[in-house]
C-alpha cells in the first residue's frame, strides 16, 4: 500500500494468508505527513514455512491494530505474528496471537514478549496470548474456513473493540454487534 500525504487507510475483514518465508508486507513509502494505518478485524494465518505473518515497512508512527488474529505455525525459535521495521507501533489492541515460536512483535532485530495482553514497548493492551489449538477457534482450519466456531474462546467472539465509527459490517456483511468478534467474521 503506497499512500500519498495525509491521506489514511483502513484495511479491515480480510482474509490473508502467507506461505512464503517473508508471510504478508506492507509497505508504505516514505516522506511526511503520512496519514493513518488502520488495521482492523482481520484474520492473518502464516504457514509452517515463514518466520512471520505480517510485516511492515516506513509506517512512520501512524498505525492503529486492532480487533485482529495472527496466527504464525512456524516453530523456530525466531518466529513471530507482527515485524515492524524502520517505524514505531502506535496502537495495538484486543487483537489475538497465536505463535508457534518464542515471540509476538519484533521490531527490526529486537523481539518483544508479550506479558499480560501487554506487548512491551508498544502502546496495548487487551492482546491475547493463545496458546491453544487453533483447530478450537475456527469451523475448519486446515480446510481455509476462519469462520470462529460457536465454542471458540468468548474473549474471541465478545471482546473486540466497538470500532463502529469506521465499520460495521465483518467480511460476508453480517453486522458487527455489541461485544464485537476479533478477526474477518463476527460470531455472535
Amino acid at each position: 500500500i503506497g499512500l500519498g500525504s495525509g491521506v489514511d487507510a483502513l484495511v479491515n475483514n480480510n482474509i490473508i494468508t502467507a506461505w512464503t518465508a517473508e508471510g504478508c508486507t506492507m509497505l508504505w513509502t516514505t516522506g511526511t505527513p503520512h496519514g493513518y494505518m488502520r488495521i482492523y478485524n482481520n484474520t492473518f494465518v502464516g504457514g509452517s514455512s515463514n518466520n512471520k505473518s505480517f510485516k511492515f515497512i516506513y509506517i512512520n508512527n501512524r498505525v492503529e491494530i486492532r480487533n485482529n488474529i495472527f496466527i504464525n505455525q512456524n516453530t523456530d525459535n525466531d518466529s513471530y505474528c507482527i515485524q515492524q521495521e524502520l517505524s514505531s507501533l502506535y496502537q495495538v489492541y484486543n487483537n489475538l496471537f497465536y505463535s508457534s515460536g518464542d515471540y509476538f512483535y519484533r521490531h527490526t532485530n529486537t523481539p518483544r514478549p508479550m506479558t499480560d495482553g501487554v506487548i512491551s514497548t508498544v502502546a496495548s493492551a487487551g492482546n491475547i496470548d493463545y496458546d491453544g489449538d487453533v483447530n478450537d477457534l475456527f469451523e475448519d482450519f486446515a480446510g481455509y474456513d476462519y469462520h470462529l466456531k460457536a465454542t471458540a474462546l468468548l474473549a474471541v467472539r465478545t471482546t473486540g473493540l466497538d470500532l463502529s465509527s469506521y465499520l460495521t459490517t465483518d467480511k460476508e456483511g453480517n453486522a458487527r454487534t455489541v461485544g464485537w468478534s476479533i478477526g474477518a467474521y463476527e460470531k455472535d
